[in-house]
């Protein structure tokens, strides 16, 4: 099951914490128990001065804390988490990520000759989730 957690320079333990949660809880209701979660973590090019902590305490001590109201949100060994780090100039952003260094890294690398900009026609509006 698939969740997206916005990392923003506005994200703080707390609303990371809430995020998690909500996401568990939606995912939950729809599929029963001992399921895995795949979050795709959307981190802008503009990240809190906390980001390497928080990523650090979610990702490998397995549990992120609010330190406002001492909720928490335990990672779950099954659960998947990708980050996904956008380009910026000089990798600025990357570097300062220094926590993803521990982490395995797959860098894909978009060039125009890769890009399809033909706009797709869907057959189900107004839903948009068939492309013709």
């Amino acid at each position: 099951l698939y969740a997206r957690i916005p990392l923003r320079e506005s994200s703080s333990p707390t609303t990371l914490v809430e995020l998690l949660s909500q996401a568990r809880t939606r995912t939950a209701a729809g599929s029963g128990s001992g399921f895995a979660l795949h979050i795709h973590m959307d981190i802008s090019h503009i990240i809190p001065a906390s980001a390497n902590t928080m990523l650090f305490e979610l990702l490998l001590v397995g549990l992120l804390r609010d330190p406002s109201s001492c909720r928490m949100y335990h990672r779950a060994k099954a659960d998947v988490f990708r980050l996904e780090i956008p380009n910026s100039p000089g990798n600025k952003t990357a570097r300062a990520l220094r926590f993803c260094s521990l982490l395995p890294t797959t860098i894909l690398d978009v060039t125009a000759d890769v890009l399809d900009l033909t706009r797709p026609v869907f057959t189900d509006a107004p839903l948009c989730t068939q492309i013709a």
